[in-house]
């Protein structure tokens, strides 16, 4: 009797291990599954920060490039203007030589 009460007392303890082990499998198992989605919206977050700064780069970019073709833009029409007042002046003085010449 007393060897049957003994397995009987074995069995229990074996399904209780068994039980707790079951039970902290599951646990592990939770935790992993909720560092992984840690993990994941690390990346997530990781991957739009980088994102947002390649965008951000690619934005000043073409603000500089805008920004350089309106100055060389400008300075284009400026030099053009000069230009356009150099032959008016020089012209000019070549008509008042003309008109002076022909006066003589």
């Amino acid at each position: 009797m007393q060897a049957k009460e003994a397995a009987e007392a074995q069995r229990r303890e074996a399904a209780t291990a068994a039980a707790k082990a079951k039970e902290e499998q599951k646990q592990a198992e939770e935790a992993a599954a909720q560092a992984k989605a840690e993990r994941d919206r690390i990346l997530k977050e990781q991957a739009d920060a980088k994102a947002k700064a390649e965008a951000e780069a690619k934005k000043q970019a073409e603000l500089a490039a805008k920004q350089k073709a309106e100055e060389a833009k400008a300075k284009a029409e400026a030099e053009a203007k000069a230009k356009a007042e150099a032959d008016a002046k020089a012209k000019a003085e070549a008509d008042a030589k003309a008109k002076a010449a022909a006066e003589a």
